[in-house]
């Protein structure tokens, strides 16, 4: 099978809308097929995976992003922090790093009702395209990560997001988390977003106090909500809205 390149990514946007979304989701599917014969942790195929599978969702959302919506050019975000760390935007080069986080988040079993690592297309998939965040050590390593995934696909939500950060097991209580969520809620409103929500396991109080930190409110427990590993759970649901409203 011809191996998939970026020239091939490109010629699939057409000149009507809905042909090119009917091909970016075929073409994702065939990207799946494509790299399926090695678990997609430790292929060697799975950062060029990543790459593809971000370009593909590139194209998608330049006609899926909601009109309300800003989008930033790729590789402008970098922030400085008071600390031994710093917030930058998130590369395809990260995801090995951005997906052993996120693991080690679904091994406290406080972090979320998923039970396993997604594969980078479909986590891909799931997040806005801008506003992927992650913090790097000053030794180059990531040490955390963010990111916005939109609620609803009806447009009067366009411009609601729900928050996910997630810092390694090495780093936690070290004000990672508080920054990523700080620049987070920045960058959220460069985009266009004016509510961003958060559903966070009343046993997870760090979590909680973070937010809280940042501007989030409660606005209520959802009892018994879902499952996760046969046990029922709540979730605290916390929102912020933008400042300028």
């Amino acid at each position: 099978m011809a191996r998939l390149t970026r020239t091939a990514c490109s010629s699939w946007v057409s000149n009507t809308q809905r042909r090119r979304e009917l091909e970016i989701i075929f073409h994702m599917s065939f990207i799946n097929s494509h790299f399926s014969s090695q678990p997609v942790t430790t292929s060697v195929h799975s950062n060029e995976k990543w790459e593809l599978a971000n370009d593909i969702w590139k194209m998608a959302r330049l006609t899926r992003t909601a009109p309300s919506l800003n989008i930033r050019q790729a590789g402008s975000l970098s922030y400085s922090t008071n600390m031994n760390f710093k917030i930058e935007e998130m590369q395809p080069a990260h995801w090995r790093q951005v997906c052993e986080i996120y693991r080690q988040g679904l091994r406290t079993g406080q972090a979320t009702f998923e039970v396993e690592v997604p594969a980078p297309e479909k986590w891909d998939a799931r997040h806005f395209a801008d506003a992927r965040l992650v913090a790097t050590s000053d030794t180059g390593g990531i040490i955390g990560w963010a990111a916005l995934s939109p609620v609803s696909t009806r447009a009067a939500y366009a411009g609601v997001a729900e928050v996910s950060v997630y810092v390694g097991e090495r780093h936690r209580g070290q004000r990672v988390g508080q920054e990523l969520l700080k620049v987070l809620v920045a960058e959220s409103e460069k985009m266009g977003v004016w509510t961003l929500q958060a559903s966070i396991f009343p046993e997870n109080e760090a979590s909680i106090k973070i937010h809280r930190n940042c501007g989030f409110r409660e606005v209520g427990r959802r009892e018994r909500i879902g499952k996760l590993n046969g046990v029922w759970r709540d979730t605290v649901l916390m929102e912020r809205r933008r400042a300028a409203d």
